[in-house]
């Protein structure tokens, strides 16, 4: 499987009650889809994967490949608690035609070197799938360089997607691909990088905001690629008070907000959180409304607040 460019972490849809709103999730698919992006990943961190049941993960992964019918590639997450878990999610992935998975290491439980290490093989040896090894040091265990290496060298492993936001491990892992001369893609998993990673040779972006804004991301890919690096450079920073801003509530709910703003049904979050008790939430919600607009101005699209009668906000 060939994947490059840019392939959006997708945020997931919800009934108000935390069910998959599956019609939702059809129209956000079609969205990215006209948008231009190069890939999915459902069934993501940004999309409250590590909540879903397995029949959750297969139902929104189902959703996306009915309207997708190959155009691009689809690369669900399979991050779960254990081992034993991710192997039998991705048997049920393949039951529909899946090829390749995103996988982060193990949550909860602190994980060794050598344990990731047996956790990816186990995975591969298992299932036979082609995995793109996830390295979240926000909410797992990060992938050491000495894991890395170990990746780095199993045909299976096609790419690494990188969301620690250190300049210096981005470096280090490009250094290996060149200097080894291996096949494995490398993504940046963090926005506010996309152009830099894209200057030193990375082979594109794995983020949530591609869910929420794709026409900024493909436009900072392809102003990169046609040369015109000051309107890539006018994208790039358009986005990054904005992404700061969304932070700012409890993850992934700043991001929820923006996507209801471009017009999706997105309801609540599964993690209970009382939005009232959250300090200046209302100023941070309007905060980020004025920066997606302004976002948004610069490749001409705009929001399209969508007021929903059973929003838990």
């Amino acid at each position: 499987m060939n994947i490059k460019g840019v392939i959006p972490a997708m945020l997931t849809p919800l009934h108000p009650d935390g069910s998959i709103n599956i019609e939702e999730t059809k129209k956000l698919t079609q969205f990215l889809l006209d948008s231009g992006v190069d890939g999915l990943f459902p069934v993501s961190s940004i999309g409250e994967g590590i909540h879903f049941s397995i029949e959750d993960s297969i139902a929104v992964t189902k959703a996306v490949l009915e309207v997708v019918k190959d155009k691009v590639p689809v690369l669900p997450g399979a991050t779960t608690s254990c081992s034993y878990d991710s192997i039998q999610l991705i048997k049920e992935y393949q039951k529909l035609g899946i090829k390749s998975v995103i996988i982060a290491p193990p949550y909860f439980y602190s994980t060794s070197d050598n344990d990731l290490i047996k956790h990816f093989e186990e995975v591969i040896n298992q299932t036979g799938i082609n995995i793109v090894a996830y390295n979240i040091p926000l909410f797992a265990t990060p992938i050491s360089d000495a894991v890395m290496q170990q990746l780095f060298e199993n045909p299976k492993v096609i790419a690494i997607k990188d969301s620690g936001a250190n300049g210096v491990t981005m470096m280090q892992m490009l250094n290996t691909v060149k200097s080894k001369k291996i096949s494995t893609k490398l993504f940046i998993g963090r926005e506010e990088m996309f152009l830099n990673a894209l200057q030193f040779g990375m082979d594109g972006c794995m983020v949530g905001t591609a869910s929420i804004y794709p026409e900024i991301i493909v436009a900072i890919k392809k102003h990169y690629e046609s040369g015109n690096f000051e309107q890539a450079k006018i994208c790039q920073e358009s986005i990054v008070e904005l992404v700061k801003t969304m932070f700012q509530l409890p993850f992934p709910l700043g991001f929820k907000i923006a996507m209801r703003k471009r017009g999706f049904k997105m309801g609540g979050i599964r993690k209970a959180i009382d939005f009232t008790k959250i300090p200046n939430a209302k100023a941070i919600e309007d905060k980020i409304e004025i920066l997606l607009e302004k976002a948004l101005a610069t490749v001409n699209a705009r929001v399209e607040v969508v007021y929903e009668e059973e929003a838990v906000w």
